[in-house]
């Protein structure tokens, strides 16, 4: 009798439909196929593996492949002064919509914190005597608020996180070529970046600008998010003329001005996503 075994067969499909699920079944030799399947005729091995074939048992297996359109938006940009309206069209896949989707997700969290919902009294002085030490004088939200803004915006400034405002323009910025929206992202990566807080008051030690952005990034490693030793190292140098706490309140202005470019890029997605008809800048 002659040996039947497993010899793979490969066939073409014309076309994927939206969503299918195929199937694969092996027979003994019969010269019958099925749906991508395997006819057997062999030498007494595996012609895959090279080790001798199991049972001639049929066998099946299926894979599901999804494969969907991609997201189109078109949008319609009204410059206020000349009235002038340009239309732009965006696709994004869906990896990209998850993306915006959990932005604005963080985002209406981020809304409810406290320290967000009621006036913000925020005051500070800094008195730098001729000779001593720098004082300070600072009004500042409770400390509790404060943590409760930090965890919250925790997967919005953080680069490495999937929905970060870093990653989220950035995607927005790849499919919307507009000159317009690039400006609206320009001014929003600049206050996202403290270059707002710098132009009001710029406070500088070891030339290093300490209202920065980079700044803020090493306190937020050293003392909130982590316990980063060199962070806390280098933020201890930056203060060696005046109290750690007295720097507090420009980190909180920072924050917060992250949270206002955060709040109107958000705008702009509730826009793209068909959440909003309408998004008014400046």
């Amino acid at each position: 009798m002659q040996s039947r075994y497993y010899r793979p067969v490969k066939r073409r499909l014309n076309r994927i439909p939206a969503s299918w699920s195929s199937g694969f079944r092996a027979y003994p030799r019969s010269g019958k196929t099925f749906n991508h399947g395997w006819t057997e005729r062999g030498n007494g091995r595996n012609q895959t593996t090279g080790r001798p074939p199991q049972a001639l048992a049929a066998w099946h297996f299926s894979k599901h492949i999804p494969c969907t359109m991609p997201y189109t938006k078109t949008i319609t940009i009204t410059d206020q002064k000349t009235n002038q309206e340009t239309k732009v069209t965006a696709e994004f896949e869906d990896d990209e919509l998850d993306i915006l989707h959990a932005y604005c997700s963080y985002v209406k969290e981020l809304s409810l914190a406290k320290i967000l919902q009621s006036n913000l009294n925020l005051n500070f002085t800094l008195k730098l005597p001729n000779n001593g030490p720098v004082s300070c004088t600072q009004t500042l939200p409770p400390e509790d608020d404060i943590i409760v803004l930090l965890f919250r915006l925790r997967p919005l400034i953080l680069n490495d996180e999937h929905a970060s405002f870093n990653r989220v323009t950035g995607i927005i910025g790849k499919k919307l070529s507009d000159s317009n929206v690039r400006l609206f992202l320009k001014a929003q990566q600049s206050l996202f970046g403290g270059k707002r807080s710098q132009s009001l008051i710029e406070v500088k030690s070891h030339n290093q600008i300490i209202n920065s952005d980079k700044v803020l990034s090493d306190w937020l490693n050293a003392f909130q998010y982590h316990r980063d030793q060199s962070k806390r190292k280098e933020i201890e140098r930056l203060h060696e003329l005046m109290p750690l706490e007295s720097t507090r309140g420009f980190f909180i202005m920072l924050l917060l001005d992250k949270v206002e470019a955060i709040f109107n890029i958000a705008g702009m997605i509730e826009l793209l996503l068909g959440k909003r008809k309408t998004l008014q800048y400046p």
